[in-house]
């Protein structure tokens, strides 16, 4: 038995389109089904004449949270995407403080907890410092973002070749 059931939806998907019921079980889809096949749900949902998309990702968020929350938060965000249709938000990493330690990408986790209305990633930024690099892996941050913008000329190109000798030190590791 589905939480819930959506009946007769025209869903979207990388094939193409498909008329389809869909199974959703502990807010996720576990089944689509041929239209009109016998299934059970709590909640039942006519899609007739609707379509059904897969889930939008923001993949640059600006969640504001430790530090500039006046701008936004985790819930106030992650709300307004969710209101969108965006399921999954990755949050830029330059909050007050910039995420660039384990330490502040383990408090950025726990201050979403419990507050999120999608799915988030959190990112990391490269800072001067690359031995930090190995313990922000240790928290699996989605991504990390290394600005390049206004810096002199020489230092993007020595900033680059130093991140991959950093990533060639740890992948060895």
């Amino acid at each position: 038995m589905f939480e819930t059931l959506i009946r007769s939806a025209m869903a979207v998907n990388a094939e193409g389109l498909s008329r389809c019921d869909v199974g959703i079980a502990a807010g996720k889809v576990v089944a689509l089904i041929a239209p009109g096949e016998a299934a059970e749900a709590r909640t039942v949902i006519d899609a007739s004449g609707c379509f059904l998309l897969p889930g939008l990702v923001d993949a640059h968020a600006h969640l504001r949270e430790p530090g500039l929350t006046h701008k936004e938060d985790f819930s106030s965000g992650t709300h307004a995407a969710a209101l969108g249709g965006v399921t999954t938000v990755l949050d830029m990493p330059t909050d007050e403080p910039w995420t660039a330690t384990a330490e502040q990408l383990a408090d950025k986790m726990a201050i979403a907890e419990g507050r999120i209305h999608a799915d988030v990633g959190l990112q990391a930024v490269v800072s001067r410092d690359l031995l930090l690099i190995p313990r922000l892996l240790d928290h699996a941050p989605v991504s990390f973002e290394l600005f390049t913008a206004d810096v002199p000329d020489g230092f993007l190109f020595a900033t680059l070749d130093s991140v991959a000798q950093a990533l060639k030190a740890f992948a060895g590791a």
